[in-house]
C-alpha cells in the first residue's frame, strides 16, 4: 500500500493551477497533513504511514474556486513522471499504447493533451538552460509477440515485429521523436527571439531494449523456407501465467487485468521514455547567493556587525565590504566616529513593502511604483544583472546583506573534497564601544538579529533563474566579540541544507531573537 501520494492539479481549459491546498485524510494520517501545488499545479505528500487508496480522502481548495475532493484516489492514465520547466525530468508512456499500436497521435486525446502539457515544459527547459540540454529517448517492449495494430500510417509492420524483436519499441522511439520535433517546430516559429542554434538534437538511448520475462509463445523462421514463421510454444510458460492470473484475481477481485499478456511482469517492460535533463551536470557551474538580514521591528542599537565565512574563508558582500551589517542608521552620536561601520542599504519599517536599489544613510519611504521584494522560489527570475562582475539590483530591507559566491569562488572553496559542501558560519565583528549611548550589549554584539537565506541561481538568457532556494532560517547570531559559529552545512551537488547547527536555530534560539525583538 502507498505511503506517497502525488499529482497535478488542472482548470477546465487544462491550464496548471497553482496556489491550489491538497490536504489528505485518511486512517492515522495527522490532521492539517496539506501542501499548495508548485508552478506546474504538482503536488506531492509523504505520509508516516502506508494506507489502502480506498481509505483515503484528498480535497482541492482555492479562493475563489469550488473546492472539490477525490476518495480512494487511483493513478489516471498518465502519472509516470514529468518534465520541470528548471531541472527537466522524465516523461514516460508506459501503458498508454494499444497492443501494437505506436504512434502518438493513435493514443486517447487525454493523454495527448498531457504530452502536449509536458512539451510545453520541456521548450520552457531548453529557454531556460540555451544550449545545456540534452534529450533523450528510450523504449523498450516485453517478449509478449506483436502485430502491427496502427492504422495511421498505412504500413503493415506486422512480418517486422514478429521477426525482429525490439522492432515495436523503436518504432515508438521514432514516432516520438518525430512528434516532439514537431512540436518543437512550431514552438520556434512562434518564439522566433529564442536562438535556433540553442535547439538540443533529440537523441536515442536504447531504443530496441526487449525485456527478460519470455511469453507463451515465440516465432522462428521455418528451417526450409526463412520466409515462413513457425510459432513456437511454451507450455511451462502458459501454465505458470495461468496460475499467476488466477492468483491476482483471487488477492484482487476489483482487478482489470483479464489477460496474461497484461501482467505486470511484462507491462514493466512497455515503455517509451522522453528524458529531459542537463547535458552539463557540473553542480559547480553556477552562482550561490547569500542573504544576511534583519526582519523583527524593535532593534535599535549599533552592536550588529558579523563577518561571513565559508569554508573558513571570509565572504565580501556584494559592494566590496567584508562584513554584514545590520546596524540602524547613523544618529548624531556616533557622527565622525571611526570604528562606526554602517549599513548602507535602505531602512524600510514594512518588510512587506522593501524594495529593490541603494539609497543613501538617510530613511526613506517606499513608492507605489518601486518593485516588491518576495522570496524567491525555484524558477523564478532572480533580479540581478547579467555584467561582469555582477552587479545586483538589491533587494533591499530592514538591514539587508547580499553575499555572491560564483561558479569560479564555489570551485576553490570545494576544492579537494569529496564531497561539495560549503559549511557557513558567522562571527561577531567590530562592534561599536558604548559612547554617547546607552548600549545594552557594550563592546559585544547583538545576539538575536539574523535571519538567513540560500539561493542557487544559473544564467538564463540576459538573466538569472532560481535553482534552489532555502527556507528562512532565523537564528541567535553571536555576542561575543569574535566568536565564529556555523550556521549550517550546505551539499552543493545536492541543493540540500544538511546540517544546522541547534545551538543557533534551536527552539530556544527563536525564542531568544523574538524576545529581543
Amino acid at each position: 500500500m502507498p505511503n506517497r501520494f502525488e499529482g497535478q492539479v488542472l482548470d477546465t481549459n487544462g491550464q496548471k493551477l497553482k496556489d491550489v491546498k491538497v490536504t489528505i485524510t485518511g486512517p492515522g494520517i495527522i490532521s492539517n497533513n496539506s501542501i499548495t501545488t508548485d508552478e506546474n499545479g504538482r503536488w506531492t505528500i509523504s505520509l508516516a504511514v502506508s494506507l489502502d487508496p480506498k481509505d483515503v480522502t484528498v480535497r482541492f481548495s482555492k479562493s475563489g474556486l469550488e473546492a472539490k475532493q477525490v476518495t480512494n484516489p487511483q493513478p489516471t492514465e498518465i502519472l509516470n513522471g514529468y518534465i520541470d520547466p528548471v531541472k527537466g525530468g522524465t516523461l514516460d508512456l508506459q501503458g498508454l499504447y494499444k497492443s501494437g499500436t505506436y504512434l502518438v497521435d493513435s493514443l486517447s486525446n487525454e493523454s495527448k493533451e498531457v504530452i502536449n502539457q509536458e512539451l510545453e515544459d520541456l521548450f520552457e527547459f531548453i529557454k531556460n538552460n540555451p544550449g545545456n540540454a540534452k534529450i533523450t529517448i528510450t523504449s523498450s517492449e516485453s517478449q509478449v509477440t506483436n502485430a502491427d495494430n496502427e492504422t495511421g500510417d498505412g504500413v503493415d509492420r506486422t512480418d517486422e515485429f514478429k521477426r525482429t524483436p525490439g522492432s515495436l519499441a523503436k518504432a515508438r522511439a521514432e514516432a516520438l521523436q518525430k512528434y516532439v520535433n514537431d512540436f518543437l517546430n512550431k514552438k520556434y516559429i512562434e518564439n522566433p527571439n529564442i536562438k535556433v542554434n540553442n535547439r538540443p538534437t533529440i537523441e536515442f538511448g536504447d531504443v530496441t531494449r526487449v525485456g527478460k520475462e519470455p511469453w507463451e509463445r515465440y516465432y522462428t523462421p521455418n528451417p526450409t523456407n526463412p520466409n515462413i514463421l513457425t510459432i513456437i510454444e511454451r507450455p511451462d510458460v502458459i501454465t505458470k501465467n495461468k496460475q499467476l492470473l488466477e492468483e491476482l484475481k483471487v488477492s484482487d477481485p476489483n482487478t482489470e487485468i483479464t489477460r496474461t499478456a497484461d501482467l505486470p511482469k511484462y507491462k514493466n517492460d512497455q515503455y517509451t521514455r522522453l528524458i529531459v535533463e542537463l547535458a552539463s551536470k557540473d553542480c559547480l557551474a553556477n552562482n550561490l547567493v547569500f542573504d544576511v538580514m534583519y526582519l523583527g521591528s524593535n532593534h535599535c542599537c549599533n552592536s550588529a556587525t558579523y563577518q561571513i565565512k565559508a569554508n573558513g574563508q571570509i565572504l565580501l558582500r556584494d559592494d566590496g565590504n567584508n562584513y554584514a551589517s545590520l546596524n540602524n542608521n547613523i544618529s548624531q552620536y556616533w557622527a565622525g566616529d571611526p570604528d562606526v561601520v554602517l549599513n548602507p542599504y535602505k531602512e524600510i519599517k514594512n518588510y512587506e513593502n522593501v524594495v529593490t536599489g541603494y539609497n543613501t544613510t538617510t530613511t526613506t519611504r517606499v513608492t507605489e511604483d518601486e518593485k516588491r521584494f518576495k522570496f524567491l522560489l525555484e524558477g523564478d527570475i532572480f533580479p540581478i544583472n547579467d555584467t561582469a562582475p555582477p552587479k545586483v539590483n538589491r533587494i533591499a530591507g530592514h538591514r539587508f546583506n547580499r553575499f555572491i559566491i560564483n561558479s569560479s569562488k564555489l570551485k576553490e572553496l570545494t576544492a579537494g573534497l569529496n564531497e561539495k559542501i560549503i559549511t557557513f558560519s558567522i562571527a561577531c565583528y567590530k562592534p561599536l564601544p558604548a559612547k554617547n549611548y546607552k548600549d545594552f550589549w557594550g563592546t559585544n554584539c547583538h545576539e538575536g538579529v539574523g535571519s538567513f537565506l540560500l539561493y542557487k541561481i544559473k544564467p538564463q538568457n540576459n538573466s538569472f533563474v532560481v535553482t534552489y532556494a532555502s527556507e528562512l532560517l532565523t537564528g541567535k547570531t553571536p555576542s561575543t566579540r569574535d566568536q565564529n559559529v556555523m550556521l549550517f552545512k550546505y551539499d552543493v551537488c545536492k541543493d540540500e541544507i544538511i546540517e544546522t547547527n541547534p545551538d543557533v536555530f534551536s527552539t530556544d534560539a527563536l525564542n531568544s531573537v523574538k524576545s529581543d525583538n
